[in-house]
């Protein structure tokens, strides 16, 4: 039989880098958690934040007595007020994400046809270019048509033309 005996004393093992003792692990994930609660916590007031900032906007949209409505890039329309929908004889889901020209601004006063390419709304969305009209007429869902003024403002983000 042999016997065994260290040369040497034995030594503690520290841990790796990166690695942490029990006690260490248990307040990283301690202090993760607390992360965690905060983020979590900034998350809800944010969020509701922009809750409050959406309902806001949309009670401005809903307070206008004038018709509102909103287009995309290609004319289609993207958000439409009350006021709008009560001149136009449309509700909101006949409107939206229809082309507002071959909807309510497809023919003059006359009943002849108004050439989209020559639209000052079609312009704005197109070509940036900002019109004030007050001789045109808008057609409700009734196929009668009633005279509006107006102006269309091209919708920006940054520096594309997004509606």
């Amino acid at each position: 039989m042999a016997a065994l005996k260290p040369t040497r004393k034995p030594q503690m093992r520290r841990p790796a880098a990166g690695h942490q003792s029990a006690g260490g692990a248990g307040h990283a994930r301690a202090e993760l958690t607390r992360y965690k609660v905060d983020l979590e916590k900034l998350l809800a007031e944010r969020t509701e934040k922009l809750r409050q900032s959406e309902e806001n906007s949309r009670l401005i949209l809903e307070s206008a007595a004038e018709g509102i409505f909103g287009t995309d890039a290609n004319g289609r329309c993207t958000f439409v007020n009350e006021a709008a929908q009560k001149m136009l004889g449309y509700a909101s889901d006949e409107i939206l994400g229809q082309s507002i020209h071959a909807l309510f601004h497809h023919s003059n006063p006359d009943g002849s046809l108004h050439p989209q390419q020559d639209c000052p709304i079609y312009l704005a969305y197109t070509q940036g270019i900002t019109s004030f009209r007050r001789d045109e007429v808008f057609w409700r869902k009734d196929g009668s048509c009633f005279d509006v003024s107006y102006t269309s403002v091209p919708k920006r983000k940054e520096d594309a033309i997004i509606g």
